[in-house]
């Protein structure tokens, strides 16, 4: 039977201080490739988007990201810390037939402008 990857340790992201005492925050959501043996090989954040100052849920299309203070310097920041911490990550493998098997999974961080960081899954 098909097991899907489960992660088994997950050390938040660090928040890049330049970009906290901003006060701006956004929602990333990466693709990473999980090998075997349930070390990460490679992260791509796949989208980026901008989060509400108050709520911390994303809002708006990546292309409004501007206008909300998250600037590029910014985003290229979140996006460094949050692949950093993933690539840090242990899974129990993906298997199939039993056996453990390379696979690919979604991850979201989200950083809130109030310092706080979440990680929430997304898929397997």
């Amino acid at each position: 039977s098909d097991v899907q990857v489960i992660a088994e340790t997950m050390e938040d992201p660090k928040y890049p201080r330049s970009t906290k005492k901003a006060g701006v925050g956004a929602e990333l959501i990466l693709l990473a490739r999980v090998d075997e043996t349930g070390s990460v090989t490679w992260v791509e954040v796949t989208r980026t988007r901008r989060v509400d100052p108050e709520t911390c849920q994303p809002q708006g299309e990546p292309g409004e990201m501007e206008a909300s203070g998250l600037t590029q310097k910014h985003r290229e920041a979140l996006e460094a810390a949050a692949a950093e911490a993933i690539l840090g990550w242990k899974y129990h493998p993906a298997t199939r037939n039993g056996r453990p098997i390379t696979s690919l999974t979604f991850e979201v961080v989200r950083f809130c402008p109030n310092g706080k960081v979440m990680t929430l899954r997304r898929s397997r």
